[in-house]
């Protein structure tokens, strides 16, 4: 019998695995398993995530204007642990963050995890080169895991291309907090905005 001889539990039992069987499901044993290669990577996850929760009311936000949302012209942002509300003493409820623009397809595709590099990459940078930042007066601090900024303007036009707000931890934290986006809107200039 062609075999290979992978394991032997209390020195009586010999178990035998053909040796056409793929090398990454065989395991070798010693009194208890023991992997004989690396798992495949699993996808690293985390309980905590940022939620943009207002709806933006326009597919267009105007360029120096503050960001009018479904029902006023605060931006609400939420930390969750898994699917509740973050406990109030916790100390990332307390966290600063800031507001980003990211490519419009960002998080599509119910994509529901992504790297904090993955993020990094699809903000958008000013298109001056200079180190002025898209969104004026972008951060703030966590109450009790949220709250609710007014003011928020984004500096330049979108290019007639789909964008997205993004909210992210200012900082490093010991633990991973996913950074939340909102809907698809454009950035127009101001002076195409109609008066009605």
């Amino acid at each position: 019998m062609s075999a290979v001889e992978i394991c032997k539990d209390d020195g009586s039992n010999l178990f035998y695995l053909s040796s056409f069987i793929f090398m990454e499901d065989l395991v070798l044993c010693t009194g208890s398993a023991t992997t004989l290669q690396s798992q495949p990577k699993q996808r690293q996850t985390t309980s905590f995530r940022l939620e943009i929760e207002c709806i933006m009311n326009s597919q267009i936000v105007y360029k120096g204007k503050p960001i009018r949302t479904d029902d006023s012209d605060h931006i609400e942002v939420v930390l969750y642990d898994g699917d509740i509300l973050i406990a109030p003493d916790h100390h990332l409820a307390s966290a600063d963050v800031e507001l980003v623009v990211v490519d419009g397809e960002f998080g599509e595709h119910t994509q529901q995890y992504w790297s904090k590099h993955d993020f990094e990459q699809k903000i958008m940078k000013p298109r001056q080169g200079n180190n002025q930042k898209l969104v004026k007066n972008g951060k703030f601090k966590l109450v009790g895991g949220r709250y609710r900024y007014k003011g928020v303007v984004i500096m330049e036009n979108s290019n007639r291309k789909d964008v997205k707000l993004g909210v992210m931890i200012v900082g490093d934290m010991e633990e991973r907090v996913l950074e939340g986006v909102s809907n698809v809107f454009r950035v127009q200039e101001a002076k195409t905005e109609k008066e009605f």
